[in-house]
């Protein structure tokens, strides 16, 4: 579970982290109690009452030293299911998932992560988004990438000049 939760960043909810892991409900909240007891974990208290909270590593140290002892086929299965399950993210509520964090995943988990298709009512638009070369040091953490991050604001821009578009 921790290293679902490496894989995917920033704070994440239960359900994120269920279903990127492929535990059950019963074992990611055995895995979320125990890692917050040993302080692997932070809880971050939902922003609006009834929303769920999010769990994140207390230190970017701890975040990636999680994500370096995944093996390699272990973290392209991650990024795989996170890659899944953030396009169906995407697909409900554009606003909840960058397009650029899908690429990426796609692209670490061995799949071309190049285009991402984006939606918007009847219309769609190709956004272009590339994460780090595979000779990076980053190549393995989109999250700790600046490339990363200079695509997914290119990607946002793009989105954003889309939705304008489409009226």
């Amino acid at each position: 579970m921790l290293a679902a939760g490496a894989v995917l960043g920033k704070d994440n909810d239960a359900d994120l982290l269920r279903a990127v892991s492929g535990r059950g409900e019963d074992e990611i909240v055995e895995a979320l109690d125990e890692s917050l007891a040993r302080s692997l974990l932070t809880e971050i208290p939902p922003p609006v009452a009834g929303q769920a909270p999010s769990y994140g590593f207390p230190y970017e140290a701890l975040r990636r030293t999680a994500y370096e002892s995944a093996t390699l086929a272990r973290g392209r299965l991650l990024h795989g299911r996170a890659a899944g399950v953030l396009t169906r993210r995407h697909e409900r509520d554009p606003a909840t998932t960058r397009a650029a964090t899908v690429a990426g995943h796609l692209q670490l988990a061995g799949r071309d992560g190049r285009h991402m298709m984006v939606r918007g009512g009847s219309h769609a638009v190709v956004v272009t988004a590339t994460a780090t070369g595979p000779a990076a040091p980053a190549a393995r953490d989109p999250a700790g990438s600046s490339k990363a991050a200079r695509a997914n604001s290119a990607a946002m821009a793009c989105h954003r000049r889309a939705r304008r578009s489409m009226g």
